[in-house]
């Protein structure tokens, strides 16, 4: 295994780093906002998302992907791709759930929060070694 330079690793975990980031910050923005004014967190949500989905497409071009964390990641074209389609999909719920939240009166903010967590949680589990 080759040593890698602390930048070299964190550009390669940027896309899980980012949406976790991004959930810890929705999650504090939530526990201020009004209760009548969260349609801004899907906002949030979903300009994160698409944040981390071009860092990984942009890794999977140049064909980045390495052995982390003495193997225990593995972030390769094959956990890039499957980042790429969980990112898509939370983008496009992000997109549909404000409309259907409000509706069924359940427009609860820590959804956001907790739909980039799974995310997360995803990305760490399509690159598990």
């Amino acid at each position: 295994m080759s040593h890698l330079s602390v930048t070299q690793t964190f550009l390669r975990v940027s896309p899980l780093a980012l949406v976790a980031g991004w959930a810890v910050l929705l999650l504090v923005l939530e526990s201020f906002a009004a209760e009548t004014r969260r349609r801004y967190l899907a906002q949030l949500a979903t300009v994160g998302l698409v944040i981390a989905f071009g860092l990984q497409l942009y890794l999977l071009r140049r064909g980045i992907a390495s052995p982390l964390f003495s193997g225990r990641l593995m972030l390769d074209g094959f956990a890039y791709q499957m980042g790429m389609l969980f990112t898509a999909a939370a983008a496009l719920t992000t997109l549909l759930a404000p409309t259907y939240l409000e509706a069924h009166d359940i427009d609860l903010g820590e959804f956001y929060p907790l739909l980039l967590f799974s995310v997360a949680g995803m990305m760490i589990i399509a690159a598990a070694g």
